[in-house]
């Protein structure tokens, strides 16, 4: 059951991470997206290009990669589950520092970092007892 929780989360994250970055890297305005420049104030970046980027490949394709690692059960897929749960809890923490600010996709997608990070250590867990 963990695992196939596991599946369900990364495969949402990363296709939700794909559709975010890929929007934020045709356009780093942020304009078709409803993200103003100005939430960057806070941050270094001077437009949505680099978190896009990050977004995309790290959490979008790195999540749908680490789906189908657990799928097929490869040796120590629990740390693929790990890294992503991190990666997306450290995303939306520093997300929220930058912007200076909290949103309701904060809680879900924070909530699905810490659930994944659960998960994934608990599968560790099991396969090295």
């Amino acid at each position: 059951m963990q695992r196939t929780i596991s599946i369900i989360l990364l495969f949402f994250n990363g296709v939700s991470a794909c559709f975010g970055g890929g929007a934020l890297i045709l356009d780093p305005s942020g304009r078709n997206v409803q993200m103003p420049l100005d939430m960057l104030k806070y941050s270094p970046f001077h437009n949505f290009l680099i978190p896009g980027l990050t977004l995309f490949f790290v959490l979008g394709i790195g999540s749908l990669i680490a789906g189908i690692l657990v799928i097929r059960r490869i040796k120590s897929y629990s740390l693929y589950i790990i890294f992503i749960g991190a990666s997306l809890t450290i995303w939306i923490i520093t997300q929220m520092l930058m912007i200076r600010g909290i949103h309701l996709l904060h809680f879900i997608y924070g909530g699905i970092g810490i659930v994944l990070l659960f998960l994934g250590i608990m599968q560790w867990k099991r396969q090295n007892e």
